[in-house]
């Protein structure tokens, strides 16, 4: 009986960066720099999500991390963020200046362990919710820290990457999703 209501509950507000602010940076900020310039949307309640969706765009970035400390110590995945936010502008005919992103180093608290165990548990609400497009970013790369191959089957194995996609699918379905699995080549995924 409390499933509809929880599915409704944001135990931590979502929290968004506008594209261009966040293309704008040099390297993926984190959720306190973000916060520190005063840059983050901050939406605190189900029904603060829903209207700010009313008049803007939330893309969802999905990605496996490519440092133990850091996502992208080597600013291998941002450029291909950015330019895969950008194509999809053009593809479903966006207007950046509407864009706002999700992406879990800029929208989930990193310093402090106990929030950021609250905004992971609300990951499902995000990524079926509060996304507009889901977008998963998985071009060949090399892990910093292991020296591994991190690309699109890496992306598949990943605990946290299924929970976002199959969140997204629960919400919205496969027709709001894309993959970007070599540098700037966003694909649709096929229904």
């Amino acid at each position: 009986r409390r499933a509809p209501l929880q599915a409704k509950e944001v135990a931590f507000p979502a929290c968004v960066v506008h594209f261009q602010t966040l293309a704008a940076y040099d390297a993926v900020p984190s959720h306190e720099m973000l916060r520190k310039d005063g840059k983050l949307v901050v939406l605190d309640t189900y029904e603060d999500i829903m209207e700010f969706k009313g008049t803007n765009t939330v893309i969802f970035l999905s990605h496996q991390w490519l440092g133990f400390s850091a996502p992208d110590p080597n600013r291998a995945h941002f450029p291909s963020m950015l330019d895969c936010v950008r194509d999809l502008c053009e593809v479903v005919s966006l207007d950046e200046a509407s864009v706002y992103i999700w992406l879990d180093y800029c929208s989930i608290p990193q310093a402090n362990n106990t929030l950021k165990a609250i905004s992971v548990g609300t990951l499902g609400l995000y990524a079926s919710t509060l996304a507009d497009y889901f977008v998963i970013i998985a071009p060949p790369c090399t892990h910093h820290d292991t020296g591994a191959v991190c690309d699109k089957a890496s992306y598949l194995r990943r605990g946290w990457c299924r929970l976002e996609q199959w969140a997204c699918l629960a919400g919205g379905g496969q027709s709001c999703m894309y993959i970007c699995d070599s540098p700037g080549q966003l694909q649709k995924i096929a229904a």
